[in-house]
């Protein structure tokens, strides 16, 4: 699973237009076919949600709040051979029965994992979908975890664990969330080598049965009525209802994590504890924030022109690449800035970017909150162009909130923000203790305890 060095943590939904070659409709036509999203909460906990967009391509999605934060040091990196094992053999359905039958259509079955939650997916063309959607079915809620197949795929695990390992963005990603939390957060998505191999038949059904409970799980459907997926759940998804166990928050703390390789090009990362989702205005203030600071280059192969782009600019000639990075949990967040640039630039550079982050918070202006706030609400409606993406938001929103966002309430949400607010926010985020993680040649990297006492 790849991670990148800034995240869109826009949590909206949109109403997918449906394109066609025939003239645009009037507005009171357009109006009585507006697509909505239905939402349905079934008796067991379990929520339906769906838009029905009279897209050809039908994307089912199930969201369960059972992702690496929830591992212990016994079954550590469980959730990583969980992802590896969807489309293996299920009481029902053999490997090869799925693998035949969803490519025979030209579908894709697929399962991902965040710090907080399990993903699964299943994609086809609309006509097939009620045949497929028993192999998704199956897969989150009837896995054999037959032994042989856990260690016949073993290697794809190491495969990906070597992937990880020359991907530098995402072990800057990792070292930030190690070295800046107590608990759950600190837990890797990727298995540590010492764990590969260790995952067995009861070890993985103890995890799913413990964690995939139907409170703790969304069923999103883009593509598909909502009554009719409400129907194949309700028959098909038949999920533990036990109680579900409150999450332990993972305390933030200040600390540093350096890691030398032989590479001209060093990453480093300083962040703050951000907000939770679940703090909504101060979210959304943050965003602002991020926008105002700059989300990296727009274009392609160009530097940016956002104010951290410019100080890194005057403070070194060699390329150079800052993101501010802004990403929020159920609990907690992270928020801080991620710089790329040449070894031998890395101590001008950071202490330029960390200085104008500070300059800035002291410093908003309202022009500056009017331009972010057209800024991430075009962020928001570019990614949502997406069906993927809008599959995600709606999943991610449904287990953060129990329902799925309307997008005008965000607009206002976001609208409603002043510049007190923001400010507000920014100085709280801004005077917390930072943590710092770096990698590459790290001869000219300053230690966190050099930005600090700037």
């Amino acid at each position: 699973m790849s991670a990148k060095l800034h995240k869109i943590s826009g949590l909206l939904n949109c109403s997918k237009r449906a394109f066609s070659a025939k003239a645009a409709p009037k507005i009171a036509d357009r109006q009585q076919t507006t697509r909505v999203v239905k939402q349905t909460k079934l008796a067991n906990g379990l929520l339906v949600v769906a838009v029905e967009n009279d897209a050809p391509i039908s994307r089912i999605g199930v969201y369960i709040r059972a992702g690496a934060r929830f591992e212990t040091s016994e079954n550590l990196g469980i959730t990583h051979c969980l992802r590896n094992c969807a489309g293996l053999s299920t009481t029902n359905s053999t490997i090869f029965g799925i693998t035949r039958n969803v490519e025979h259509v030209g579908g894709f079955l697929t399962a991902t994992n965040t710090r907080e939650d399990m993903v699964y997916k299943l994609g086809n063309i609309r006509d097939f979908t009620s045949q497929n959607l028993g192999y998704l079915a199956d897969t989150v809620t009837r896995p054999a975890f037959k032994p042989w197949e856990i260690k016949d795929f073993k290697y794809r695990m190491e495969m990906d664990c070597e992937r990880f390992k020359l991907n530098r963005e995402a072990q800057l990603i990792e070292s930030l969330h190690k070295v800046s939390f107590r608990g759950g957060l600190s837990n890797s998505l990727y298995t540590p080598d010492f764990k590969l191999g260790t995952h067995d038949h009861n070890t993985l059904m103890e995890y799913v049965m413990s964690n995939y409970l139907s409170s703790r799980m969304v069923v999103v459907g883009i593509g598909i009525d909502c009554g009719t997926l409400v129907d194949y759940v309700e028959r098909n998804f038949t999920m533990n209802s036990g109680e579900s166990k409150p999450i332990s928050p993972s305390k933030f703390i200040s600390g540093e994590i350096r890691v030398d390789d032989d590479s001209d090009i060093c990453l480093a990362g300083i962040v703050t504890e951000g907000v939770s989702v679940k703090n909504s205005k101060d979210m959304v203030s943050l965003c602002l924030f991020q926008h105002i600071l700059g989300c990296g280059p727009r274009m392609k192969y160009n530097e940016g022109v956002s104010i951290l782009s410019k100080a890194a600019k005057q403070a070194s000639e060699k390329p150079s690449t800052v993101t501010a990075l802004n990403i929020s949990y159920s609990d907690s967040g992270l928020f801080g800035v991620t710089v790329a640039g040449h070894a031998n630039d890395m101590d001008k550079l950071l202490k330029a970017v960390v200085g104008k982050m500070k300059e800035v918070s002291k410093s908003l202006k309202e022009e500056d909150l009017q331009k972010a706030k057209l800024s991430l609400k075009a962020s928001w409606h570019m990614a949502l162009e997406s069906d993927d993406t809008l599959l995600d938001e709606i999943g991610y929103q449904a287990l953060n909130f129990g329902e799925a966002l309307n997008l005008h309430d965000m607009e206002a949400a976001v609208d409603g923000i002043t510049l007190k607010d923001l400010s507000a926010v920014t100085s709280k985020v801004m005077k917390g203790k930072p943590s710092m993680a770096s990698i590459g040649k790290l001869h000219n990297t300053p230690y966190l305890e050099d930005i600090v006492s700037m």
